[in-house]
């Protein structure tokens, strides 16, 4: 039961975050350096405190006496970081590589 909710949790924000970078003009760009440059630059402080608020958020139960609650903060924090490199680093070098157009 956690595993699953801890994996809707995670695709639920990377395809959010995938969707905002989809939809802010990416594809109807000529140049994919500078459409994602643009994108960084419009929602990079937004995923950043985004993921800064889910993080503290989720860092609460790390207190709790039940371990299976303990366990939940700790993966969907570390969840949270790893989509916030993720959208950061891996996906604009991706799109680019892909030559996104």
């Amino acid at each position: 039961m956690p595993s699953m909710v801890r994996g809707t949790i995670a695709v639920s924000l990377a395809s959010v975050r995938m969707q905002r970078i989809e939809c802010s003009g990416l594809t109807q760009r000529s140049d994919s350096r500078e459409a994602i440059s643009r994108t960084l630059q419009e929602t990079g402080l937004a995923l950043v405190l985004s993921s800064i608020v889910l993080v503290l958020g989720f860092s609460i139960l790390w207190v709790s006496n039940f371990p299976t609650n303990r366990t939940f903060g700790a993966l969907v924090s570390a969840t949270v970081v790893f989509a916030l490199i993720g959208d950061l680093l891996l996906l604009p070098a991706l799109l680019h590589l892909h030559g996104w157009r």
